[in-house]
């Protein structure tokens, strides 16, 4: 008998961070990486397994991966953008995969409680529902931006699994907004660090996670 709803979680790492012109993910912030930080909150999450994309060959992503019993997918063309990576990442998953959250690696302010929000908002729908339709969950902030943590029922996997270039599922969720259900955060969106600016700001203690 089923006692936990299969869903898997996903990070996107493997980005070739030419905004930042060094690698993101490892500068250090509270006392280790930035990816760290994201992983980090994963752990006890109700999630099968998280996977995390990384770039092919690069030990210490790996190695970092590895350390936090999550699992490494290897992306051997990371130049080709987000939706590739992501497209990567579903296609990792095992048929009996139920669903995905995707979480963003250089989003180190993203809160514990948000990740499991999406759990509980799927597993809630789901014990209402007698057909197993289709579902897609997004993360509302108290800032009114609407975003990652996103899961994905595994109705759209085979459409996530085709995605090409830097295009995300952005076009899949505008396709079917009728399936969509938003999950309110009080907290405020968690800024992605993509430039020195950016980083700059969070070691200054600005955005908080």
């Amino acid at each position: 008998m089923k006692t936990m709803s299969e869903i898997y979680g996903i990070i996107l790492a493997s980005g070739q961070s030419v905004r930042m012109g060094t690698e993101k993910l490892l500068l250090p912030w509270r006392g280790v990486s930035l990816l760290e930080y994201v992983l980090r909150k994963t752990k006890g999450m109700p999630l099968i397994e998280t996977k995390v994309v990384i770039p092919e060959k690069n030990e210490n992503l790996k190695r970092m991966v590895s350390n936090y019993g999550c699992t490494p997918v290897y992306n051997r063309w990371p130049h080709r953008g987000l939706g590739s990576s992501l497209a990567i990442a579903i296609q990792s998953l095992p048929p009996s995969a139920e669903g995905a959250i995707i979480l963003l690696g250089d989003q180190p302010t993203l809160f514990e409680e948000d990740i499991k929000k999406i759990w509980l908002t799927y597993t809630g729908i789901r014990r209402k529902q007698e057909d197993g339709s289709k579902i897609i969950i997004q993360t509302k902030y108290s800032n009114c931006k609407i975003g990652h943590p996103v899961l994905f029922s595994s109705h759209f996997f085979e459409e996530l699994r085709a995605l090409k270039g830097d295009k995300g599922g952005k076009e899949i969720i505008r396709k079917n907004a009728s399936f969509l259900f938003l999950c309110h955060s009080e907290n405020e969106y968690p800024k992605d660090i993509d430039t020195p600016y950016d980083y700059d700001q969070l070691v200054k203690g600005a955005g908080e996670g």
